[in-house]
């Protein structure tokens, strides 16, 4: 309480369709300075519901293509899985197999 808290930003990776926005986080108080969050937000253009081109040049660096290539390779893990019979509820799918 009573930390001023500051939120830098920046686009990491433009795709065809989706961008990559980095982040990070910065408390300053009677502690001094310290980081409390950083994170990635990947925001997908969209057309009639379905993802649509960005009339923007494409951007990224290794890390950011990584990135991409980890979120898409997840995305697809989560519409192969079905419900569980039984009681087990199916985000533990995730942590099994």
């Amino acid at each position: 309480m009573g930390d001023i808290v500051s939120v830098s930003t920046g686009v990491t990776y433009v795709g065809s369709t989706s961008v990559e926005v980095g982040f990070v986080v910065e408390a300053f108080g009677l502690r001094g300075r310290r980081r409390v969050a950083d994170g990635y937000f990947t925001f997908v253009n969209m057309a009639e519901g379905r993802p649509s081109e960005i009339k923007a040049p494409a951007r990224g660096d290794e890390a950011a293509l990584r990135r991409k290539e980890e979120s898409v390779r997840e995305a697809r893990q989560l519409r192969a899985l079905k419900p569980l019979e039984g009681d087990v509820p199916w985000l533990l799918q995730l942590f099994t197999a």
